[in-house]
């Protein structure tokens, strides 16, 4: 089969950035794709997305075509808008460019498979649809640059679209005028109910299945299962050597106040002098916090650049997400359980579902009281602290870290 495939994003880059260094979980993805492209040698993967990922994949996957490069070359060559243009300057948009291309050039595919995040209210040029909203006119787009051309192909052509979705509260902002997607894998599960133009005036809801795909466990493809379970000898590789000695450890940003509120009120109330590793000087957070005097509390750097003190730490506390994705599964747990960190969180916010059979409830409580509590018990009984860390160590099943993961959750369209 030939596959198309791309990394969605409204920013351009997809490797470790520094955003990503702070937020965590942007380069899983992008590594998945040369993952799925060894364990699939029978295709042909052909990635059309506008950024440094084709460079990234393509070195080391021999069936990942770079199919960005000749198309950017496509348009230039013959008179297109380049991309990155969010107006019509020509009358030949660089998405056009992209149809045309795969066109004369007889490039056929079988499917898409897509990494997404919210991008855009419409793929194509927004003159002449109307926005449902306000009943007037749409006249640019929030995002065309990147991402556009890659949805217009596929859905110009008739490819069938697969996504996948790791953060559901974007689900309901896919583009409204392409082919509405096939299924979506993603870190939950449930129906999406996406308005799709049926023409430039009218919308149709079309329901697409929502399948928990264990996506927040891609992470791990990267890595290697490291043996923690001994608190006094962590070794991640041959020259390093961590006892488990930092109590309590938060990677956090504070994009919002709710997550500050959180802080407050589940932590510096019991270690008033905790550090939480993040971005949080920006904005109406970062007033609020230097308002409190809490500017001791909140380092700006992330896990990459922190790895001894991740192998040194004990426990962490995952926060919410919001109350409208309480099912919704993070990369967090997956990323400190790797690191031999017991991640508790709030019982009824996180989860709710229950895909993590294999992670104990005694990690689950109610009330910040209980958290603290918890961890003074392990504190006080190490038996029951290495007990927790076995469990733990046996929740990172080793097929995580192979490609037979890869099968098990792809083999349903790439067999």
């Amino acid at each position: 089969m030939n596959i198309l495939i791309t990394k969605m994003m409204t920013a351009r880059f997809t490797t470790i950035t520094d955003r990503e260094r702070l937020c965590g979980g942007f380069d899983a993805i992008s590594y998945l794709f040369q993952r799925i492209a060894e364990s699939y040698p029978q295709h042909t993967f052909y990635y059309i997305g506008a950024s440094d990922l084709e460079g990234h994949c393509i070195a080391t996957a021999p069936n990942l075509k770079d199919l960005y490069t000749p198309i950017k070359a496509f348009a230039k060559a013959n008179g297109y808008d380049p991309i990155g243009q969010d107006l019509d300057k020509t009358g030949k948009p660089f998405y056009q460019a992209a149809v045309d291309y795969c066109k004369q050039n007889n490039l056929k595919f079988d499917l898409a498979l897509f990494q997404y995040e919210q991008t855009f209210p419409i793929a194509h040029y927004a003159d002449g649809y109307i926005s449902e909203r306000t009943g007037q006119p749409l006249r640019t787009l929030v995002s065309h640059r990147h991402s556009a051309h890659a949805f217009v192909v596929a859905s110009d052509l008739n490819v069938p679209l697969y996504l996948m979705v790791d953060d559901p509260r974007q689900i309901n902002h896919l583009p409204a005028d392409i082919k509405p997607p096939v299924k979506i894998f993603a870190q939950c599960k449930g129906i999406d109910k996406t308005r799709f133009y049926t023409d430039k005036v009218n919308k149709k809801e079309v329901e697409t299945v929502m399948e928990y795909a264990e996506l927040e466990k891609f992470y791990l493809l990267k890595k290697e299962r490291i043996d923690f379970t001994n608190p006094d000898d962590v070794s991640p590789n041959p020259l390093e050597h961590y006892k488990k000695d930092i109590e309590f450890t938060m990677t956090l940003n504070g994009n919002n106040l709710d997550r500050y509120n959180f802080v407050k009120e589940w932590v510096l109330p019991y270690r008033p002098d905790q550090i939480v590793y993040g971005k949080w000087t920006e904005g109406e957070v970062g007033k609020k916090v230097a308002e409190d005097g809490n500017e001791k509390n909140f380092v700006r750097r992330g896990m990459s650049e922190m790895e001894d003190i991740m192998w040194r730490s004990k426990y962490t506390l995952v926060a919410p997400p919001s109350a409208k994705t309480a099912n919704f599964v993070t990369q967090k747990v997956y990323s400190m359980l790797y690191y031999g960190i017991l991640p508790f969180w709030v019982k009824g916010t996180y989860d709710t579902d229950n895909f993590y059979t294999d992670i104990d409830d005694f990690l689950k409580v109610d009330s910040p009281k209980q958290l603290w509590e918890r961890i003074d018990y392990l504190e006080k009984n190490p038996d029951e602290y290495k007990k927790q860390l076995k469990l733990a160590y046996d929740a990172l099943k080793p097929e995580y870290f192979e490609n037979d993961f890869v099968h098990r959750i792809f083999d349903c369209i790439l067999k």
